[in-house]
């Protein structure tokens, strides 16, 4: 006589990041970044250049205007490539955060059909960014190439490494909260972009945030884990030094560690009635 089995079904763990279950969907990770990819540059007239125009046109609109207002300011680099590494930073988190939020609208349709951990879709949709970002970076090598060479041995791959981490772990932190908020209203769609763009003016993206009197920089810098990401990019590209004690560093990541669980766990909440509400 064969054995009955007995099955147990009984709730998720509420304090589950999920770690595991991304772990058993790495395929999926991959092919919802590569659709993410093709998405993106499907139908355009020219394509990945348009990654790099924005920032270009970004980068000659501010140096002909604010060039003289800033660039005594920026530890004796060309202002045009401090700028420029400012702006591909910037815009590896900006359109990260923002395409993650609106792909969770635009995939229904697959979130309805079939089950998969609900993360993969904003996590693909910043990996898919960090293309971009490499496009980008590569064009400002080019600059400093042609600008001055001597600048590329001040290069440290890890730093660079370590900028990137920590901008696509703002950027995901802060798509995930934002995700588990328009799920439930879709107004906070259209709040993302403004508190995006307020972030940009107090970030060091065209200045620097060790101006002379500026009294509020160390309450930002433990607040926006910009400042700490465009710091290390900045020392990773010009060997610029971070004017920060390890301490106030430190803060920096708990207070980055603190917003990504936070994300996850908001986000996570939100997962098991993404399907009815979107």
């Amino acid at each position: 006589m064969q054995e009955k089995k007995e099955y147990i079904i009984s709730a998720r763990n509420k304090f589950s990041f999920g770690i595991k279950e991304l772990i058993d969907y790495q395929e999926l990770i991959y092919i919802f970044t590569w659709r993410e990819i093709k998405v993106k540059y499907k139908q355009t007239a020219i394509g990945i250049f348009w990654v790099v125009l924005q920032p270009l046109l970004l980068m000659g609109i501010i140096n002909v205007f604010l060039s003289r207002l800033f660039q005594s300011h920026h530890y004796e680099v060309p202002y045009y490539l401090y700028v420029y590494s400012g702006l591909i930073t910037w815009t590896l988190f900006s359109s990260s955060a923002n395409t993650a939020v609106n792909n969770i609208l635009t995939s229904a349709n697959i979130i309805k059909k079939i089950y998969f951990p609900r993360l993969i879709i904003p996590l693909s949709s910043v990996l898919a960014s960090l293309l971009d970002f490499v496009i980008s970076f590569v064009v400002l090598i080019v600059f400093i190439t042609i600008d001055d060479f001597y600048l590329l041995s001040s290069f440290n791959v890890l730093y660079w490494i370590l900028s990137v981490m920590v901008v696509m772990m703002f950027s995901l932190a802060l798509g995930l909260y934002f995700s588990a908020l328009v799920v439930k209203y879709r107004d906070f769609r259209y709040a993302l972009p403004f508190f995006i763009q307020l972030l940009f003016f107090i970030s060091p993206v065209i200045y620097s945030i060790h101006l002379p009197n500026a009294t509020l920089q160390e309450f930002l810098f433990y607040f926006n884990p910009m400042i700490l990401g465009m710091d290390i990019m900045r020392k990773a590209i010009f060997g610029i030094n971070i004017q920060w004690s390890t301490m106030q560093i430190l803060i920096s990541f708990f207070v980055l560690s603190v917003y990504l669980l936070m994300g996850i766990y908001t986000f996570r909440k939100t997962e098991e009635y993404i399907a009815d509400k979107i």
